[in-house]
């Protein structure tokens, strides 16, 4: 199945269930203390009836033109085994309230089962099962369990829901979604025919780990790195890992250009899906190190600075813990003589991105002044960003250019400017982002934004 982004709102229909019944075999009574490499089985799980004092669970809700966002919700306990455990997550997701739901987010899980109208009320019947054979979940749902899903946005919403969720499981990477017995499951008018990973549903156009290194060779100096912050809410669907360096030395020119290497690996045993390693070989480690750090809502799931080098070598390694392998960029640039910031951005609007441009403001379908800002970050050819607006009949009405901190180079720049829409245009307009090619002027990399303006 390939990735649809979410593109429109999706509209969830309220259920009151009054009574659930959960077929499966139900989860442990801590969300924590698994493998992270489970002995694989292939045994199928019988109905047990859940009868536990419920406890957190972390679980993933839907939002609209975004990857999912995670939560922790009180679940049902019960056998402390991987498939125990994935079942009472995702009875937690479908009973959780929508005091559960963060802001922006919605449940299209609490949809799944089957409803009967009485006298008493609505009464609904949710079954699961199924076998795990190492980092394979293949999760049987009941017949007619989603025949409540409606169109192509709910189902790609409640795809996402019940992959992320299941490959919250230590272990677990793909999900093989079947009817019971192992028929191939239809949802609405989508067959799922393959198992999926959270790279395969996560709603951008690519993945992260298609170019997993990014390496940015400065001029060797010593710095050190006096501030660093980080941020799960950068902007939307967007995490931002932040580093100020100084020189320790007069540099030549007053520009520092530091060196940074950042990888992205795999790392189940991490807590985390995937971790990315931030290298500054020539930056002093902080004193005292920051303590280890996690958190819920990602895209940035732990922080950590591992005591990997011996306290007179300089060096530093930041670890960051993330959810799944969304697009990710470094950008760098100079803040001053001998200061320089660098950003490692994860994610953002997935419809606003491409593998050398990315777009921060404006916002799609924004209603905008006259006169409004542009920015983002880019790797393009002689650090040329060419932006564009088209009236609503799609005839080009403004065209300038701007030039971001650096050209092409593996290490991002980044771009700000203000576009101006003519004074005899208004009401629908859209603005587009892209570079030429300098073998024949090729516009590539176009991003097209949908704008008001008044």
């Amino acid at each position: 199945m390939r990735s649809i982004a979410l593109a429109a709102a999706l509209v969830l229909v309220g259920v009151a269930a009054v009574a659930v019944i959960l077929v499966g075999r139900p989860a442990g009574p801590a969300e924590p203390a698994a493998s992270a490499h489970p002995t694989g089985t292939a045994a199928t799980e019988t109905a047990v009836p859940v009868q536990a004092v419920p406890v957190p669970k972390r679980v993933w809700f839907a939002r609209d033109q975004l990857p999912p966002i995670a939560a922790m919700v009180l679940g049902a306990g019960g056998p402390n085994d991987s498939l125990g455990r994935i079942s009472s997550r995702i009875g937690a997701l479908r009973d959780a309230q929508s005091k559960d739901v963060p802001p922006g987010a919605i449940n299209v899980v609490a949809l799944i089962g089957t409803f009967k109208q009485d006298s008493v009320g609505v009464t609904s019947q949710f079954e699961t099962g199924g076998r795990v054979d190492g980092d394979l979940l293949t999760l049987e749902l009941g017949r007619g369990q989603f025949d409540r899903i409606r169109g192509a946005l709910q189902t790609q919403a409640v795809v996402q829901q019940l992959v992320y969720t299941a490959t919250e499981e230590p272990g677990i990477s793909r999900v093989l979604l079947t009817e019971r017995g192992g028929a191939r499951l239809t949802i609405d008018q989508l067959e799922i025919d393959k198992p999926l990973t959270r790279e395969d549903v996560m709603g951008y156009p690519f993945s992260g780990a298609e170019a997993p290194s990014i390496a940015g060779q400065g001029v060797p100096v010593q710095t050190e790195v006096p501030r660093w912050s980080f941020s799960n809410d950068a902007g939307p669907g967007l995490g931002r890992f932040s580093l100020e360096l100084r020189a320790k030395s007069v540099v030549t020119g007053g520009r520092l250009d530091p060196t940074v290497r950042v990888s992205l690996s795999r790392c189940d045993a991490c807590g985390s899906r995937w971790q990315l390693r931030v290298d500054l070989p020539d930056a002093e480690a902080p004193s005292p190190a920051p303590p280890f750090q996690e958190f819920v809502a990602g895209p940035i799931r732990s922080f950590d600075v591992p005591h990997t080098r011996g306290p007179a070598d300089l060096g530093t390694i930041f670890l960051l813990g993330l959810d799944d392998a969304r697009p990710w960029r470094v950008t760098t640039e100079p803040t001053g003589a001998g200061t320089a910031r660098i950003n490692v951005d994860i994610g953002g609007r997935p419809q606003l991105l491409t593998r050398n441009i990315a777009v921060y403001v404006p916002d799609p379908d924004a209603t905008m002044t006259r006169s409004f800002t542009l920015s983002g970050a880019a790797r393009v050819f002689e650090a040329n960003v060419i932006w564009r607006i088209r009236d609503a009949s799609g005839r080009a009405v403004a065209q300038d250019h701007t030039t971001a901190t650096i050209g092409t180079s593996p290490v991002w720049g980044t771009f700000a400017t203000t576009a101006t829409v003519p004074a005899s245009v208004s009401g629908q307009v859209t603005l587009e982002v892209f570079w030429a090619s300098p073998k024949d002027g090729a516009e590539m990399d176009l991003i097209s934004i949908a704008l008001t303006v008044r």
